[in-house]
């Protein structure tokens, strides 16, 4: 047991530091961005600093207390604090969720589930604030499932403490609310079913929903006040992104994960039939989960960390607890094998960071144009804004992954435009650019290189700087 809860811990975060991968998310550099641009200002943005098309228009920067963390480890160890990140929320993740399953499930089997579900969280691993979601999730499962179950809500008042911190870290704590919502409406769901409800039901009941209360107003404990559920309104509205952000479309099957998942949801739903052990919160949140992993695959997370929770519950068994000798012990190992990987691995050198950044954004098109004081506006991809953004702050963008602050119709004009749709000749950014950084492969780069008002000033095979003659 102890050997199967290391490696469960410890092989995922290995890879991640091995890999070097975390340098590569479009979205961290924006991020670091924002929080530098707090640290310089003393204060939280309001509207929108970075792009010259969104200048001056409403933006809340909901993740403040991610991005002032990374930006203290990337000024600590530069890549590499982004990577060390990566590779603590990670074990952090699987320590949550096998410490969720320990509680009903015998040691062997939690650890193994344990391992199932972090290779399917394994591809939604990036440097981002969501995987601060992940674990306070699990957490909170760890709250209610007690007191659904053995009638036990002591733990459950800790959650507006929890809410507190997470609405000030990531935007998805709307999740959360849905799932303690649907545990506080249990009884009275039960009730018009037409099932009998216990008093110690109702009484579990009644404290969810004053804890609910609670924790919506700690959720309003934020720089934006009201205006963070404004954030929330504009991801809920939003349609096409779903087209063009690759983690926003739904699974495409070709991978072996993706059939793993679907045996996953197949298998919960068998399980939920079989027990015959009715319960309106578990069917609530296991169809609610599956409609989110199957229509996004970012919110992949929602579905294995629901699953596994409802399996365990349905068929759980009385096991005694960890010993505390044992927790330290697994604890210790899991951090030697990351630190002695670490040692060792060559994906998490300077070098090899360094290699992997350059690989996945402008790198030395940037610092052409940072070296000769070029100053924007610049037209750019999607891709490329967050980094552009980091590296170039003295050159507005014309877009980045903020996909809220754009909205629909202007993201699928960018998107149009570079793939070379005649739309590119109504784009108003694009005809204002005073410098256009373009990925060599891309159409519109095609398009633009043949037209004699443009003038290239670099290319590497790799991206291609233009200017207006």
């Amino acid at each position: 047991m102890l050997a199967a809860s290391t490696a469960a811990l410890a092989v995922p975060a290995l890879l991640i530091l091995g890999s070097g991968s975390s340098v590569a998310d479009p979205d961290i550099w924006w991020h670091l961005r924002t929080g530098q641009w707090m640290f310089q200002h003393h204060r939280w943005p309001h509207t929108d600093p970075f792009s010259y098309w969104a200048a001056g228009h409403p933006w809340a920067a909901y993740s403040w207390t991610f991005e002032l963390l990374v930006l203290a480890l990337f000024r600590a160890w530069g890549l590499f604090g982004i990577v060390a990140y990566s590779t603590a929320m990670v074990a952090l993740i699987a320590w949550s969720l096998l410490r969720l399953l320990s509680r009903y499930l015998p040691r062997i089997i939690s650890a193994s589930l344990c391992g199932l579900g972090v290779y399917l969280l394994y591809p939604l691993i990036w440097p981002r604030p969501g995987m601060w979601t992940i674990v306070f999730f699990i957490l909170q499962l760890q709250f209610l499932l007690p007191a659904l179950l053995e009638h036990d809500t002591r733990g459950a008042w800790w959650l507006p403490l929890l809410y507190l911190l997470w609405a000030n870290v990531h935007i998805q704590f709307i999740y959360g609310l849905f799932l303690l919502a649907s545990a506080a409406a249990e009884p009275l769901i039960r009730k018009c079913l037409g099932s009998s409800v216990a008093p110690v039901d109702w009484a579990v009941s009644r404290a969810l929903w004053k804890i609910l209360g609670l924790s919506l107003s700690a959720t309003l404990i934020n720089p934006y006040f009201f205006g963070l559920y404004g954030v929330v309104w504009q991801y809920m509205q939003q349609t096409r992104a779903f087209d063009y952000i690759i983690e926003l479309q739904a699974l495409d099957f070709r991978r072996v994960k993706d059939y793993v998942e679907l045996l996953l949801a197949l298998a919960t739903a068998f399980s939920l039939g079989w027990k015959r052990e009715f319960r309106p919160f578990f069917v609530i949140i296991v169809l609610a989960a599956t409609l989110a992993a199957f229509r996004a695959e970012r919110d992949a997370w929602f579905l294995v960390t629901v699953d596994l929770a409802v399996i365990a519950c349905l068929f759980r068994t009385q096991t005694a607890p960890l010993p505390i000798q044992h927790k330290l012990l697994i604890a210790v190992a899991t951090c030697f094998l990351i630190l002695a990987g670490g040692a060792f691995t060559a994906g998490a050198r300077p070098a090899s960071l360094r290699a992997n950044l350059e690989n996945s954004f402008p790198v030395k098109a940037c610092d052409f144009l940072d070296a000769r004081g070029y100053t924007g506006p610049l037209f750019n991809v999607i891709d490329w804004g967050g980094y552009v953004i980091w590296r170039l702050p003295q050159m507005p963008v014309a877009i980045d992954g903020r996909t809220n602050l754009y909205g629909d119709d202007y993201l699928s004009l960018q998107e149009d435009t570079w793939d070379g749709k005649p739309v590119w000749v109504r784009n108003q950014e694009l005809a204002h650019a005073r410098v256009i950084l373009a990925p060599r492969a891309l159409p519109l780069t095609s398009i633009l290189l043949k037209l004699t008002r443009y003038e290239v000033i670099y290319d590497d095979g790799f991206a291609v700087v233009l200017t207006a003659k």
